[in-house]
């Protein structure tokens, strides 16, 4: 399935998909670059729209993809293993969790774990009063719900669709197109997989450049807090290549010496902190929110995975759940 180049040799490039990706993303980048303030108005805009007309949408995908993952796993699909049974795994339970988290959802965690239930204490939803203890219980109940099942449950559709096609159907040629094939046949060779290979791409780098502006902000403004310096332009520079390096040094020295290495890394941090502060905290408190929030969650999660507020419109659940 792999195209041969006018040498007559596999190519391992789809020059098609490469170029429309690259178009694709330069069309965005580039005015972003050169007009950041006519750009800002109109990705707001647009981001906007999409949440306000199309958040009952986001919604119901979500629960799709909850149910679907649900049907997958206790159905007769659910026996289907990934990989060679008689094969040893290639990394410890740890070691691929770490790779999950850190890859995944690290850096939100990090930013909107510290944050993220003071927006929604002080702006709660469900017409609750700010600053009450109802708040504080809803403020510690959103967040385990809209880092819970169901935005893992997005993710695991595309992940169970890539990896049978690479571990059961020993695939050679890697793209989310080619997942495709038993639904549009021979369609994903032509014009419609290429365009799912483009979005594919293009969300893919959206969702990095993403967590680059959620993460480079929070890591030069530390740098600025623990040496006592002003955040500048040149400093918010430099962290933004210093990630780059790393992560090109991390991808380039593959799974085992470098993603796996960093993720078993930045585990141990997390967990020694997490560790820390329940230790010196307070530790019954944390015990007994938790405790309530996962109560909260579990009889409340249908309402809050359709809550929309069309009468109240306080654009909590666009801002929030849909976002």
């Amino acid at each position: 399935m792999q195209k041969l180049n006018k040498k007559g040799e596999n190519s391992i490039i789809d020059k098609g998909v490469f170029w429309g990706s690259m178009i694709a993303l330069l069309s965005l980048a580039l005015p972003i670059i050169f007009f950041p303030e006519f750009s800002q108005k109109v990705v707001g805009t647009l981001n906007d729209l999409i949440i306000t007309n199309l958040g009952s949408a986001y919604l119901w995908y979500g629960l799709f993809c909850t149910g679907f993952c649900i049907w997958v796993a206790y159905g007769r699909y659910g026996k289907i293993k990934l990989g060679d049974e008689k094969e040893k795994p290639e990394f410890s339970t740890f070691s691929w969790a770490s790779m999950l988290f850190c890859c995944g959802v690290g850096v939100g965690v990090v930013y909107w774990g510290i944050i993220e239930w003071v927006y929604y204490y002080t702006a709660p939803p469900l017409g609750v009063e700010a600053g009450t203890w109802q708040a504080a219980e809803i403020a510690a109940s959103y967040g385990i719900f809209h880092w819970g099942p169901i935005a893992w449950s997005i993710y695991s559709v595309t992940a169970c669709a890539i990896g049978y096609l690479l571990f059961v159907r020993k695939s050679d040629v890697l793209k989310a197109s080619e997942s495709c094939r038993g639904v549009l046949g021979d369609k994903v060779d032509g014009v419609i997989g290429r365009l799912l290979d483009v979005f594919f791409i293009f969300g893919i780098v959206g969702a990095v450049a993403t967590s680059l502006g959620l993460g480079s902000p929070l890591i030069s403004a530390s740098i600025g807090y623990v040496f006592g310096i002003e955040v500048t332009p040149a400093i918010d520079v430099m962290v933004l290549i210093s990630i780059t390096l790393l992560f090109g040094v991390s991808a380039y020295s593959g799974l085992k010496k470098g993603i796996k290495i960093l993720s078993d890394v930045n585990a141990i941090v997390a967990i020694g902190l997490v560790v820390f502060v329940f230790i010196v905290g307070n530790t019954r408190f944390m015990l007994d929110m938790t405790t309530t929030s996962i109560g909260f969650v579990a009889n409340n999660i249908f309402r809050l995975a359709t809550w929309l507020d069309p009468a109240g419109e306080s654009m909590f659940p666009q801002s929030w759940t849909v976002f």
